[in-house]
């Protein structure tokens, strides 16, 4: 649940609690008739306390359709993993897995210094986006080609999940300062 949600639900709990906590009292007779007749003369001679009390029930009226809409309106669940039937059942395989496994296959790739991996789960299967820091040394259009074929082979193999789509977008050179030395 969003935290602007969370909040007007909150608000919306408050104000109804008070509102039933007088009612409570008025209807117990644990305020008297008297203090709740003061009560009603100062609101219909007061304009100050009338319009405070309008605007809370006012408030209190929109954050009940709001929380009505939220109630009925079709947002999509976040998927944490991707389904796989086989013949005993289902597999279900978490997106940090395949995440890992995207980066294991992108960092093999020579060039490639860093990278960050993001997993959107599609109809067909999934879909891939590599963010990769890369040395400046070795040409990029091989390299990314590479890196699309290296993830897509690995996660097929590992996962046996289908990958649709690999998107590579290259952030930026490694500064001379900061390559790490390779051992291969």
């Amino acid at each position: 649940m969003k935290i602007g949600m969370k909040l007007l639900l909150f608000l919306y709990s408050l104000a109804i609690g008070i509102i039933s906590l007088i009612a409570f009292a008025v209807g117990t007779k644990l305020v008297g008739e008297v203090a709740v007749m003061d009560w009603m003369e100062t609101f219909y001679a007061s304009n100050q306390v009338s319009i405070i009390v309008s605007i809370v029930t006012l408030l209190v009226a929109v954050l009940s359709f709001i929380i009505l809409l939220s109630l009925f309106s079709r947002s999509e669940p976040t998927v944490n993993s991707v389904s796989k039937k086989t013949d005993l059942g289902q597999v279900m395989i978490s997106l940090e897995t395949l995440q890992g496994i995207t980066l294991k296959a992108a960092r093999r790739i020579k060039g490639i210094e860093q990278v960050e991996s993001k997993i959107r789960p599609s109809e067909a299967g999934i879909e891939v986006l590599l963010r990769c820091t890369v040395d400046g040394d070795t040409p990029i259009e091989p390299m990314t080609n590479q890196v699309q074929d290296a993830v897509k082979q690995q996660v097929e193999a590992i996962a046996g999940i289908q990958v649709t789509n690999v998107s590579v977008a290259i952030a930026a050179l490694q500064k001379q300062t900061e390559k790490t030395i390779r051992v291969e």
